[in-house]
């Protein structure tokens, strides 16, 4: 009998402990045209940009979500292209998680908003986006 209410007790707190750190979620909703690429060089990956946005990410401990029109195959039919799956391994690479993709709706601030009023756990975000 001690030991089931040890093993609620444990669960309990461990619950606890995982809503504290869920609330406290920091997300970067990330372009890609314009952000990690550079006008010189269309749909290639500029490692000075994503230097950068690794040095945010580690200050901050943020976490991505792509909200670049490149996901629009991934999303609406389930086939990531090549440079979303470019991006995706070289975020990997980076240490950068990546943690989901807004729906498309056409209208990026649309999309955004959508994805935090289904997401209360972000407590704190940012957009990168040239548009």
């Amino acid at each position: 009998m001690i030991f089931i209410l040890f093993l609620l007790i444990k669960l309990v707190l461990l619950c606890i402990l995982m809503e504290i750190l869920v609330i406290f979620m920091k997300i970067i909703f990330l372009d890609f045209n314009g952000i990690l690429d550079t006008n010189e060089n269309m749909n290639i990956i500029n490692n000075d940009n994503l230097s950068r946005l690794k040095r945010i990410v580690e200050s901050t401990g943020a976490k991505v979500v792509v909200s670049s029109s490149i996901k629009t195959g991934y999303v609406l039919y389930g086939r990531m292209n090549t440079l979303l799956k470019e991006l995706i391994n070289r975020l990997f690479d980076e240490d950068i998680e990546v943690v989901g993709y807004t729906n498309v709706l056409g209208n990026r601030e649309e999309e955004i908003i959508e994805y935090l009023g289904s997401h209360p756990e972000i407590d704190d975000y940012v957009v990168l986006d040239d548009d």
